[in-house]
């Protein structure tokens, strides 16, 4: 059974505030709630330097992760009063944690990012894995 949410990967990046900004008008004209996701993981080398002060990679990747959502969070309660908003801050891959939390959302929405031809063969892209794994429409936001 599908969910009454549209769910949005967040990320702070600026493909990911246009996919937020797009998210919060798909579940306006839905009539949907509006989930937004945000993935961490302790692993990347941005939170070394962090790591370092704090002694708690996972501590500021986690903060970080809290304050990417609640930021966006506020942005479309502002734009749209009304709209129910959620937010969740989870440590995990973003096709693996996007993937679970939105197999019975009625719309998942995530931004891409522009890389060069190469590097999307190289690399892959995460847009076209969750698009092809995802269990509900996708809606990818350039």
């Amino acid at each position: 059974m599908m969910s009454v949410r549209v769910v949005v990967r967040s990320n702070g990046s600026d493909a990911s505030l246009v996919a937020v900004a797009a998210a919060a008008l798909e579940a306006v004209r839905r009539g949907m709630s509006l989930q937004i996701v945000c993935c961490w993981d302790c692993s990347a080398s941005e939170y070394a330097q962090d790591a370092v002060w704090s002694h708690s990679p996972e501590r500021v990747a986690a903060a970080d992760a809290e304050n990417v959502v609640n930021e966006a969070a506020k942005d479309v309660e502002d734009a749209h009063p009304g709209l129910v908003v959620w937010t969740r801050a989870c440590r995990g891959d973003p096709v693996s944690v996007l993937v679970d939390v939105a197999q019975d959302a009625g719309l998942l929405v995530i931004g891409a990012r522009r890389r060069s031809r190469v590097a999307g063969l190289v690399f892959g892209s995460t847009s076209d894995e969750i698009s092809r794994l995802a269990r509900c429409p996708v809606l990818i936001v350039s």
